[in-house]
């Protein structure tokens, strides 16, 4: 190959690459059509509380047909929340109750959200993940005193959780961070202390004994 010959070559590899690499910044400016999801986190499709369907929402930049459905951790298809669903542009939501398309509670673990966009003809997934957690938390109490600052539990659990302090089934007081603190009005009581906790996902521990000790 002459030497004109190489120049032309090499010429016509800078053209390309700076094509290439025009192309490629455009695309990262290009504004995603789906922007701004908001979902809610946690879900547990047998707590029988208000985590027991998760409200999913995106924002839409133009109006699109959307196919939308729930994936699992392996890309596999869960479920379908909508199908040939003509939405205008902004904030469309969706709602999924942890389960599958023949109705079944799907087992635990993370989850993700597919949208296709027919008009655009793109697929999105989006990255945020929807925790399924049907297990309900496990808590020990470390110690409990009662003396002139109220009463004091102090408490441990195996996952993030709230607990609930109650007296005949009734609340009396909330804590978190392992600690729970009371200020009963006259004399505690000796019998009928509980402890129970509930996790992110409103799933609830059974309600555990609670003997005070004096300081």
């Amino acid at each position: 190959m002459g030497r004109t010959a190489l120049i032309v070559l090499a010429v016509a590899l800078l053209v390309g690459s700076a094509a290439a690499f025009t192309r490629a910044e455009r695309l990262k400016l290009a504004q995603s059509p789906v922007a701004k999801p908001k979902f809610e986190r946690h879900l547990s499709p047998a707590c029988g509380c208000s985590h027991a369907a998760a409200s999913l929402s995106l924002l839409l930049r133009r109006p699109e047909r959307l196919d939308v459905s729930v994936i699992d951790a392996d890309g596999g298809h869960v479920a379908t929340l909508a199908e040939a669903q003509d939405q205008r542009a902004g904030r469309v939501g969706f709602e999924w109750d942890g389960r599958d398309d023949s109705g079944q509670v799907v087992p635990d673990g993370l989850y993700r959200l597919k949208v296709r966009l027919e008009r655009d003809r793109r697929t999105i997934l989006i990255p945020k993940t929807i925790l399924v957690d049907t297990a309900a938390p496990q808590v020990r109490i470390l110690d409990a005193v009662s003396g002139v600052d109220g009463v004091q539990v102090r408490y441990r659990t195996n996952e993030t959780a709230r607990a609930i302090l109650l007296v005949d089934g009734k609340k009396v007081a909330r804590g978190s961070k392992g600690q729970v603190s009371w200020q009963p009005r006259g004399t505690p009581p000796t019998e009928g202390l509980t402890l129970v906790a509930v996790d992110r996902a409103g799933n609830r521990a059974e309600p555990v004994p609670v003997t005070l000790a004096t300081p």
